[in-house]
């Protein structure tokens, strides 16, 4: 089964795919992240290195996007076959009324046309 995460770097993101990477079933986890710092260093936190070669990191394709960016949308149609998309990513520090409609409102629509 392959997957594709959004909001991998939160805290719910992080438990997530740390349980999901364990499972047999799950051959491959996409994890589209605007912050792969973020994401590499929740990764070292949790196994304590990193080796892409190595299990469990051979099942994680880390994915540099922004669901707010048309481009991570263009993206998403050169992927293989996902089987599961968890959709976990939301902006919840704005001003800006319109960021959140962008960004949880229609970002998600177009997420979800996509499957």
């Amino acid at each position: 089964m392959s997957i594709l995460i959004t909001g991998a770097t939160s805290k719910m993101g992080s438990y997530l795919w740390q349980r999901l990477v364990e499972r047999d079933e799950v051959k491959e986890i996409f994890i589209l992240t605007r912050n792969v710092k973020l994401f590499e260093k929740n990764l070292k936190q949790h196994f304590g290195f990193v080796d892409e070669l190595a299990f469990p990191f051979s099942k994680i394709k880390i994915i540099h996007g922004d669901l707010a960016h048309e481009e991570s949308f263009f993206y998403l149609q050169t992927m293989p076959q996902i089987d599961l998309c968890i959709h976990m990513a939301a902006l919840t520090h704005t001003t800006s009324d319109n960021d959140y409609f962008l960004v949880n409102f229609q970002a998600t629509i177009k997420l979800a046309q996509y499957f």
